[in-house]
C-alpha cells in the first residue's frame, strides 16, 4: 500500500498513533489513515461516507429523516424558524398581490409557497451535512455550563452600574472640556 510506504519513509511504527511531522497515524477498519502531512493518504472512511451521504437530488425527495433520534431539539427549532421565515415572505407577497386586486392568485401562491417552503425546510434539516452540523450544535449546547439565576442577577447589576458610571464620567468630561474651551475662546456657548 502507498500508505505503508509513507509510514516507512518517515520511520513510523505501524499500528501506533504518532503525532509529529507525519501527522496523526492510526488504523481504521484495518487500513492505514493519516490525518495531515506530506503525501498523506486518503481516509478510507471518506469514500464510504460520500457513498451514503451523496447530497444528491434524491435526498430532497426522501421521506426518511437522517439520524432520527439525534439532535431533535435543534433540528425542530431550525425547521420551525425556516418555516416562519418562509411564511413571513409568503404573507408579504400575498398582501402585495391582494393590494393589486389578484386575490385568487395571492391565496394560491401563499398556500403553494408555504407547502413548498415547509417541505424544503424539512428536507434541509435532514440533509446529512446540515443535520450532522445541527447534531453537533446540540451536543455542544449540552456541554455549556449555564449560570445560575443569582449569577445572572449579579452580572446584570454590574453591567448596569458600570454603564451608568461610564455615562456620568463622559458627561463630566464633556462639561469640563466645554467650560475649558469656552474660557479659552475656542468655542462660544
Amino acid at each position: 500500500m502507498a500508505s505503508r510506504c509513507y509510514f516507512e519513509n518517515w520511520g513510523l511504527e505501524p499500528g501506533v498513533a504518532h503525532i509529529g511531522s507525519a501527522g496523526m497515524a492510526g488504523q481504521m477498519r484495518g487500513q492505514w489513515t493519516v490525518g495531515v502531512g506530506r503525501g498523506a493518504s486518503e481516509n478510507p472512511m471518506s469514500r464510504d461516507k460520500e457513498a451514503t451521504e451523496s447530497g444528491g437530488i434524491g435526498d430532497w425527495f426522501s421521506l426518511e429523516p437522517y439520524k432520527r433520534s439525534q439532535g431533535r431539539i435543534t433540528r425542530q427549532m431550525t425547521f420551525f424558524a425556516l418555516v416562519v421565515l418562509v411564511a413571513i415572505g409568503a404573507y408579504e407577497l400575498m398582501t402585495y398581490l391582494r393590494s393589486d386586486g389578484h386575490e385568487a392568485l395571492a391565496y394560491s401562491l401563499f398556500a403553494g409557497i408555504l407547502v413548498v417552503g415547509a417541505w424544503v425546510s424539512y428536507r434541509s434539516v435532514n440533509l446529512p451535512q446540515f443535520a450532522d452540523f445541527l447534531i453537533a450544535v446540540e451536543a455542544e449546547m449540552y456541554k455549556v455550563t449555564w449560570p445560575t439565576w443569582d449569577d445572572v442577577q449579579r452580572a446584570t447589576i454590574v453591567v448596569i452600574v458600570v454603564m451608568f458610571s461610564m455615562a456620568m464620567m463622559l458627561f463630566l468630561f464633556d462639561m469640563i472640556f466645554q467650560l475649558l474651551f469656552s474660557a479659552l475662546g475656542v468655542v462660544a456657548i
